[in-house]
């Protein structure tokens, strides 16, 4: 009987602890919580509840203390080894560490004991796309928004991933869809869903398409649309986008003065981000003599961060043929990316197109001995549609000049200083050497 009253009363004190830890956890007092809790696991009864263990967790989870977050779940799965929720919040703790390598099978278990849960595929998801596994990523939140449809970040995210494997029309799809939803529920915010729509018109060539959208994210995060103004900081990536839009549309006064603003609200952070390139450059369309000065000033400072949206150009032509090729690739670009979003194959031309009067000048016999060609690229942004579009620039070249008589040089922006010639580049039948040679 003393043993029994004794069990009676341990169960009474632990009942009367975690009611003490569960109101704590209301009013938001984490200490007390924990306070709380560690009494309930001090009791023999307490400790074998996985429940208290996932509790103490999560509350170490929003205080950010991760590593108590941890061994507070991994106890809870030694006693519930077949919980997903506790599977889940452990690999929320690794995704916040950026170990998406430690959340993966965690979360790969939830979604196959729960393939009903939004939760799992959405989490399953966000690891796949830390873990630049975009192609998995995309059918993770794909099953995430079939689960849930009106999910914005989900649609959000399921369209970033689409466009970063080049599933354009799923990527404006969803992103739209985002849009959408979000505009029905406030008029403040959803910055990101925006600006990721504007960045795929951009990435399409719908370049008005993106000015446009690009304007809506400035009045949608307005601050003076914030809930909370005095709370509220402005961003100046937007202004960047806008700018970029503008300079892609041959409006090189409004980029100036979207690119501006952005410099005066954060002018280091701007540099860093390689904004003083395209500001120069919007500089020197409108006339200013002082940009280019300034600019081999800032680069032989290396404080010129270059990062220019072009991927490709041809330079050392004259500069009527530079428009011209420069038109050509991101003519055969935007007809590439388009084929693809119809559901067509990037076209692979019989011929090369015949540009001879990009290459020669005016007077020149019909080939040259030697035609040198340098390309601008940024290695780290290359698309299957960049690529196939340099290659049918680099073609065109190679109907002008003899087989041995066209030499090209790269050079990476994105990787300063690494330069690389290519001899002997020639139009060949074989389509997988022609790759190769490119």
């Amino acid at each position: 009987n003393e043993s029994e009253s004794e069990k009676d009363s341990q169960e009474k004190r632990t009942k009367l602890y975690y009611n003490a830890a569960t109101a704590y956890v209301q009013v938001r007092m984490s200490e007390e919580a924990l306070e709380m809790y560690g009494k309930v696991i001090e009791t023999e009864h307490g400790n074998s509840k996985w429940a208290v263990h996932n509790s103490m967790g999560l509350i170490y989870y929003d205080l950010e203390q991760d590593e108590a977050a941890i061994q507070a779940f991994e106890k809870a799965l030694e006693l519930e080894s077949d919980h997903t929720g506790v599977l889940r919040n452990l690999a929320g703790v690794y995704l916040r560490q950026g170990n998406a390598t430690a959340a993966l099978p965690l979360l790969r278990i939830s979604a196959l004991r729960e393939p009903d849960s939004f939760a799992a595929w959405y989490y399953l998801g966000a690891a796949f796309s830390q873990l630049q596994r975009h192609r998995d990523a995309a059918y993770a939140f794909g099953n995430a928004t079939a689960l849930n449809p009106n999910h914005t970040e989900a649609r959000r995210f399921l369209g970033e991933e689409c466009a970063q494997i080049e599933d354009f029309a799923c990527a404006i799809s969803e992103l739209k869809e985002a849009a959408r939803l979000l505009s029905l529920r406030t008029l403040y915010g959803g910055c990101d869903v925006y600006s990721s729509l504007g960045a795929t018109y951009m990435e399409l060539g719908l370049f008005e398409l993106a000015r446009s959208t690009f304007q809506a994210v400035l009045v949608r995060c307005d601050c003076a649309n914030h809930p909370s103004p005095q709370q509220c900081a402005k961003d100046p990536m937007l202004l960047v986008d806008l700018g970029l839009a503008e300079l892609a549309l041959g409006d090189a006064a409004a980029a100036n003065a979207s690119l501006s603003a952005a410099v005066e609200m954060d002018a280091a952070g701007m540099a860093e981000q390689g904004v003083m390139t395209d500001l120069l450059w919007a500089r020197a369309q409108l006339g200013d003599v002082a940009a280019a000065a300034e600019a081999r000033l800032l680069m032989s400072q290396d404080r010129l961060v270059v990062g220019t949206p072009m991927h490709a150009v041809a330079f050392g032509l004259p500069a009527a043929a530079h428009a011209q090729v420069l038109g050509d690739f991101v003519s055969l670009r935007r007809d590439m990316v388009r084929s693809s979003i119809a559901g067509g194959v990037l076209s692979q031309l019989a011929t090369p197109p015949d540009r001879t009067e990009h290459w020669l000048p005016a007077g020149a016999p019909s080939s040259v001995p030697m035609l040198r060609l340098g390309i601008l690229v940024c290695s780290t942004a290359l698309r299957g549609a960049d690529m196939q579009a340099l290659k049918y620039t680099l073609l065109s070249a190679a109907v002008v000049a003899p087989p041995d008589g066209l030499e090209v040089v790269v050079f990476d922006w994105c990787v300063v200083g690494r330069r690389r010639g290519v001899g002997n580049v020639a139009v060949v039948e074989d389509e997988d050497e022609e790759d190769e040679v490119v």
